[in-house]
């Protein structure tokens, strides 16, 4: 079951096999994440063979804390059917060119790179938009597990 009530004032982005729905601006941003997520579940309602209705929200800094769940703008996580996920740079991303510049220079160098955005600075948005599909898939094992566990107990009880 998918929570609606967080898609309220969000704008649909058609053209994909789940509803996909960004805040405003965000739209072929939310295209571009959702190639990836669509292909992710795909294959894993093929791979478990179980499709479960499922969203896919690209959240502005100003929407997250009204539909996310949680208060780290920037960490893509699944709740009630949402795949939430953000569609700006995220304060929560920087952080981690800090540890990488404290770690090793070498690193930074490499990080720079692979993640240059378009202003020079590191941009972690494409590691985040394919780490997307983590918690996507996470979601969607829990509930296949869920549904399936009364199942597989009763069937243990009997023997």
């Amino acid at each position: 079951m998918i929570d609606t009530s967080w898609h309220e004032g969000l704008r649909n982005v058609p053209g994909f096999s789940l509803p996909v729905l960004s805040s405003a601006g965000l739209e072929s941003r939310a295209s571009r994440i959702a190639e990836r997520v669509v292909k992710a579940h795909r294959f894993l309602s093929k791979t478990l063979e179980f499709e479960p209705p499922s969203a896919l929200l690209v959240l502005s800094i100003a929407d997250w804390p009204s539909r996310s769940g949680t208060q780290v703008y920037g960490m893509p996580h699944f709740r009630a059917g949402n795949l939430i996920v953000a569609g700006q740079s995220a304060d929560f991303w920087q952080g981690f060119v800090s540890m990488i510049r404290e770690e090793s220079a070498e690193s930074l160098k490499r990080a720079e790179e692979v993640y240059r955005g378009p202003n020079g600075s590191i941009d972690f948005s494409p590691f985040f938009d394919m780490l997307s599909a983590l918690p996507f898939s996470s979601g969607m094992a829990y509930r296949v597990l869920r549904q399936s566990l009364p199942t597989c107990l009763r069937c243990l009880c009997r023997t």
